[in-house]
Parts: structure tokens; sequence; C-alpha cells
């Protein structure tokens, strides 16, 4: 999705770190799109803060980058449309699709209900998977 094509969609905030978090504000930029980078004040030094157009301190440590809340937060705090959770831990938490969808901060597809409260690395055929936590900026916020 470009940034020009009536998407709304401008600037995107990436949840993870190192090089993973670098392949994917290339691949924002390439459709236009502004990044936003996130660490904890003790991953200060990371390469993916420099790559992004803006960044933004978790609270605590590297576990920071799991916590749905905080990356909510900074999404909202940055003016970020979207919040790319990559993929791992943090995308197949039912955690960030219910931060997401809360009210007056920003909505979730589709809606964190679907996630089974059961679901594991170890069935993925229980949930969704990191695709179903796309995470967007609510309009008019």
């Amino acid at each position: 999705m470009q940034a020009d094509q009536g998407s709304g969609l401008q600037r995107v905030l990436v949840a993870n770190r190192g090089e993973i978090a670098i392949r994917i504000i290339r691949a924002a930029r390439s459709l236009g799109l502004a990044t936003v980078a996130v660490a904890p004040a003790d991953d200060w030094a990371s390469l993916h803060l420099r790559r992004a157009d803006d960044t933004r301190v978790l609270p605590g440590r590297a576990a920071a980058y799991l916590d749905p809340a905080a990356i909510v937060a900074a999404a909202v705090d940055a003016g970020a449309d979207a919040v790319h959770p990559s993929y791992g831990f943090l995308s197949e938490r039912a955690e960030l699709a219910t931060a997401c969808a809360a009210p007056g901060s920003v909505s979730s597809d589709p809606a964190p209900t679907p996630w089974p409260a059961s679901a594991t690395r170890r069935r993925p055929g229980r949930w969704p998977g990191p695709v179903a936590c796309r995470c967007w900026l609510a309009p008019g916020r």
C-alpha cells in the first residue's frame, strides 16, 4: 500500500529492532511511508534508530519490545498511522490486537476476538497469525 494512493497511511511505527527493523524501514520508505523506530534506553545505540525518520523511547529494558501497551502508546505519541508488528512474539499476541482496538487510540484488523486464549507457537493452526495483527490509528484521532 503506497502513501500516495489515498490510503491515509503516511507514517508507520516499526515494532522491532536490528536487521528486521531495518528491512521493514527500507520497505516502508520504498512505499513512500515515513517511519518511527522504538527502543528502550538501554538499546538506544541500535542502528535501526538511525535508519528511521523518527524515534520513541520505550519504558523499561529489552523486554519493552514485547509490551503492546508501550508500543501503541509510542505509535500514538509519534503520530503514526500504523504499527508494523514484524513477526514473532509481538505479532502473535492477542494483547497487541486488544491494545490497538482500545477506544480513542487505534484500530485493529481483525478485532482481537478471534484470538483463542490457548493459542501458542506450538499450535499455529489455532491462532490467525501475524497478518491478523495489523494496527492503524483510527480516523479522526
